[in-house]
């Protein structure tokens, strides 16, 4: 009798030991098989609370923006299912790929568990890239980008003329165009052009979409995000201002430049000063160039100072606003 309570106690250590919630996934490795460029696949992963306890699951991290997790469900009774679909968008991706994913759950067995999948993405024309970014593009400017797509049907390649799926408004302000030619190989050279007009009024990034119809069975639709990046219509230096030590009455404490790009005629309309004991002076030193010098007021009370500046400009004919923080001390 000795011998079975010593063994009951040890059984119920043991359970003790692993009481509480547990994942327990069907497969932590799924073969996705064969997926198309520019298309969303979709894996499924079966799990299971195992444990004798509610099972809570806190969260699923993904190894990148290109694969998004969602669940069927969060909290799972003693004995319950649930399916993990991670959506994988094979845009820019092609040959063997792998993606993997981290469930993060409250159980004590295993709180972190790593689930992954296998996948080709097979193709027949295949473009060295499908994102194309234009930066610091200046107006009047021509910026060309060419994409190279490797011909891998053993006969010669087409694509229609394109059409615009996003962004058709931005094709005229940008001066946006492309041409497809072929190369001696048998690959096709896809070269896009960007002419900023400098009455655009596009001074944040744009965003286009482009598709092309192909002659390839595999591939009849090849697809192409552009952005383009605007050369900010002028540069502020510097971006914030730190100054200790002031002494009220002290003249220009501080020098905030102001420069356009691209050669366009800068004025400054007016200046705003919120919560900073200063006055200001602006210095014209060129079309393209201007000085705000700042004075700091006799009547200033000592202590810590903080507030900003907004600098209102013109640039080629287009309104422009900066606003510039002020840190400091006054003696």
């Amino acid at each position: 009798m000795k011998h079975v309570g010593i063994a009951v106690f040890f059984l119920l250590l043991s359970a003790a030991a692993f009481a509480g919630a547990n994942i327990q996934f069907e497969k932590v490795n799924v073969d996705a098989g064969t997926l198309r460029p520019n298309s969303r696949a979709k894996i499924v992963f079966k799990f299971r609370n195992s444990g004798n306890a509610p099972l809570k699951i806190i969260k699923v991290k993904a190894s990148c923006g290109c694969t998004v997790p969602k669940l069927s469900k969060r909290d799972l009774a003693v004995g319950e299912s649930g399916e993990l679909v991670l959506w994988f968008y094979t845009a820019g991706y092609y040959g063997t790929v792998t993606k993997t994913a981290t469930v993060l759950t409250n159980s004590t067995l295993n709180s972190a568990v790593t689930v992954s999948f296998n996948a080709v993405v097979k193709a027949e024309l295949l473009p060295d890239k499908t994102k194309i970014d234009f930066r610091d593009v200046v107006p009047g400017q021509v910026i060309e980008k060419v994409v190279t797509i490797k011909n891998q049907m053993g006969r010669p390649a087409k694509l229609d003329k394109g059409k615009v799926l996003f962004g058709d408004n931005l094709v005229e302000k940008s001066g946006f165009s492309w041409k497809v030619n072929s190369s001696k190989d048998g690959d096709l050279l896809l070269t896009f052009s960007v002419r900023l007009k400098s009455d655009s009024g596009l001074n944040r990034p744009g965003r286009l979409k482009i598709g092309f119809v192909t002659n390839s069975k595999l591939d009849p639709k090849l697809i192409f995000y552009i952005t383009i990046h605007p050369m900010p219509p002028m540069v502020v230096k510097p971006l914030s201002l730190f100054l200790p030590d002031l002494v009220p009455g002290a003249k220009h404490v501080a020098a905030i430049h102001i420069d356009s790009n691209g050669g366009q005629e800068l004025v400054i309309t007016r200046v705003r000063l919120s919560r900073v004991p200063f006055s200001y002076k602006v210095e014209t030193t060129s079309k393209t160039s201007a000085v705000v010098w700042l004075n700091i007021n006799g009547s200033a009370s000592s202590g810590r100072i903080q507030g900003s500046l907004r600098v209102f400009t013109t640039v080629g004919g287009i309104e422009q606003m900066r606003i510039i923080p002020v840190k400091g001390h006054v003696r």
